[in-house]
């Protein structure tokens, strides 16, 4: 796809009901050209985000790569996996197909945000898990296992256990007090 064509794609491009349009363009990853971008933003801080690429025109050719930003109780979320992949990719140089993965990203957020409606927070780990996985949880730890959590993307990961390990630390007063199974243990693991 050209710039020409990523520019009279996004003309025809549609905005979301409830969102707000700017289109634009940047330098990416140190290239010199400027790439076609098209953003968009609501009230309630989401926003979609495309960033349309110069290409060859085979069936592997991604148009755009888009990002999906939303924001939970002032914190910010995404579904971009941090140094791995984007959000979403838009393979076909289609307005309609390029809405419709718009749409699907504006309902996987709604859906991310009734999650965090009723979710907990795993001290120390940080974690978000609903109520009733809690309970699977305290079973797991109760019977010896171990329980990891990982990043979506690259980062720090963290193992937690009723065993001490050669690199585990004491858990927090907070993350033993919450599973209440008695002493705990954390390793962290480096997700790269």
């Amino acid at each position: 796809m050209t710039f020409e064509r990523a520019r009279k794609l996004i003309s025809e491009i549609r905005t979301p009901a409830g969102f707000v349009r700017h289109e634009g363009s940047e330098r990416l990853w140190g290239d010199d050209r400027e790439f076609p971008v098209l953003r968009f933003e609501s009230g309630d801080g989401t926003a979609l985000k495309l960033d349309f690429f110069e290409d060859s025109d085979d069936e592997w050719s991604e148009v755009a790569s888009g990002h999906t930003y939303f924001i939970v109780d002032g914190r910010r979320f995404s579904f971009d996996r941090t140094g791995v992949d984007d959000s979403f990719h838009i393979r076909r140089d289609d307005a309609a197909a390029v809405e419709a993965e718009l749409a699907r990203q504006i309902e996987r957020v709604a859906k991310r945000k009734k999650f965090h409606e009723t979710s907990v927070s795993i001290p120390q780990v940080g974690h978000q898990v609903q109520p009733e996985t809690v309970t699977t949880f305290r079973e797991k730890l109760r019977a010896g296992g171990r329980l990891t959590f990982t990043p979506p993307g690259f980062g720090v990961g963290y193992v937690v256990s009723t065993k001490k390990t050669r690199w585990a630390k004491p858990a927090s007063r907070a993350l033993t007090e919450f599973f209440g199974v008695g002493q705990l243990y954390v390793e962290t693991l480096d997700c790269d």
